[in-house]
């Protein structure tokens, strides 16, 4: 019997491996706001903006996107609205949690991480359109309710912004910094009465 699986609608999630030293980033000051009113959450920066202070790593991510772009086809041109750094000190974690008003998200992970890290947990937006749970005999890329990503040194994550995650409990006592970011089409897209350029609104 001949059988096929098609990954049909898949949330494509790309994982990259820069190659940039990010020590513009590093010992710099830092003031952050929690997240939450819960001493267990982590931190986010005051400034939602902090990549316009470096440009040359603002266009590194940037780039490492537009590759992302191409690999979907998309002939678009992006641009990074939001941008802010992270803090998860020993068992803080993150509210689960998507970003509106963006079409990709990334997530920078600049510093150094071992493996008690607070790892980055994905959560599937198709279970809760099932109304059945059934476990499968072995979690897969095909049956997970959620996936998780070990951060490591210079990796990029990027994934859609509707797609719900969180910062898993962060079991280290070295804190855990990471830069995450929000990126949008620019110009114009879309088609008929659902077509947008920017230059519409001023």
């Amino acid at each position: 019997m001949k059988t096929q699986t098609l990954p049909l609608f898949a949330s494509y999630l790309t994982i990259i491996d820069l190659d940039y030293n990010p020590q513009e980033l590093k010992n710099q000051p830092i003031k952050f706001n929690s997240t939450h009113d819960r001493s267990e959450n982590s931190l986010i920066s005051c400034d939602l903006r902090v990549l316009e202070k470096y440009p040359k790593t603002k266009k590194v991510l940037l780039d490492a996107f537009k590759t992302v772009a191409q690999n979907l086809d998309y002939d678009n041109d992006f641009k990074i609205t939001t941008s802010w750094f992270t803090a998860a000190e020993r068992n803080q974690r993150s509210q689960m949690h998507s970003h509106k008003n963006s079409f990709y998200s990334g997530i920078y992970y600049f510093d150094k991480y071992t493996d008690n890290c607070g790892k980055l947990r994905i959560i599937s937006p198709i279970s809760p359109l099932s109304d059945f749970q059934i476990t499968p005999l072995h979690t897969t890329i095909m049956n997970c309710g959620n996936w998780e990503i070990v951060p490591r040194h210079n990796m990029v994550v990027f994934f859609p912004s509707y797609l719900q995650h969180y910062i898993d409990h962060h079991n280290d006592d070295m804190t855990r910094y990471s830069l995450a970011f929000n990126i949008v089409p620019t110009g114009e897209y879309g088609f008929g009465d659902s077509a947008y350029n920017i230059s519409w609104v001023k």
